[in-house]
């Protein structure tokens, strides 16, 4: 009976680390979307809590409640946002979708710290689509 429980004790602790890193990214990407949703209402207070201290550093609330006015200042009136995905850097996961404003399209990127705190807010412009490799023909003699 005593072995069962051990066994099944550690069946459900393995199942549980194994979720935990899913778990994090489902979270971690949540956090990212309603960090643009934030900055496009312009709740700068809001986004700036979960900044780690390097970032409030160069950030303060009152640039980050305009931010989102600044960018459709430059770049036409918000339009909509495309879907998330992700990319590691550095060793870091980067989530980033595609804003769309009247005359420009934007990438919103975001990353965090292992304990969840938001070190990148950016928004650059959107790469352009890289085409398919060309393939090569070879004759065969």
């Amino acid at each position: 009976m005593i072995k069962k429980n051990l066994l099944k004790g550690i069946c459900l602790l393995w199942l549980l680390l194994a979720v935990t890193p899913v778990l994090q990214a489902q979270d971690r990407a949540q956090q990212a979307s309603e960090l643009l949703d934030r900055l496009i209402a312009g709740q700068g207070d809001s986004v700036y809590v979960h900044l780690d201290d390097n970032i409030r550093k160069m950030l303060s609330v009152e640039m980050l409640n305009g931010l989102f006015k600044q960018l459709e200042q430059q770049a036409g009136k918000y339009q909509s946002h495309g879907e998330w995905n992700t990319e590691p850097i550095n060793g870091m996961t980067v989530y980033y979708c595609d804003v769309k404003f009247e005359r420009l399209p934007l990438r919103f990127l975001t990353a965090f710290n292992p304990d969840g705190k938001v070190n990148t807010i950016r928004f650059v412009p959107v790469p352009p689509e890289r085409p398919l490799p060309r393939r090569h023909r070879y004759k065969i003699k």
